[in-house]
């Protein structure tokens, strides 16, 4: 994994210079996890039924009433080519990807998340 702290070359008696790598290691871990979540969170956001504006609604096509059944819901189903995301769907991902630019900027010492 990039952009995570070198071990240091040299450490005082009081080890202080251990800590603080840990530190930077456990901010650069909890960095990358967040953005691999964030970038799952992103692509299930874009491809997925459930955050289109016709979903549960009469005009979505995979929520009709086929022969007295109903077929959904279809919340998890892929994205189908009347696909219109939603208002808030489209807030939470402008501000997921905002989150993401966010992590990729280089922390304190020069180290950044790809």
């Amino acid at each position: 994994m990039r952009g995570l702290p070198q071990l240091p070359r040299e450490v005082s008696p009081d080890g202080r210079e251990i800590w603080d790598w840990a530190a930077k290691l456990s901010d650069a871990v909890h960095r990358a996890d967040r953005a691999r979540n964030l970038r799952a969170d992103i692509a299930g956001i874009q491809g997925r039924c459930g955050s289109c504006a016709k979903w549960m609604t009469k005009a979505c096509h995979l929520e009709r009433n086929v022969n007295g059944y109903s077929r959904g819901p279809s919340a998890n189903d892929p994205k189908c080519g009347g696909f219109a995301m939603k208002a808030g769907s489209a807030d939470l991902l402008e501000k997921w990807r905002s989150e993401l630019a966010a992590l990729a900027t280089p922390l304190n010492d020069g180290e950044g998340l790809s």
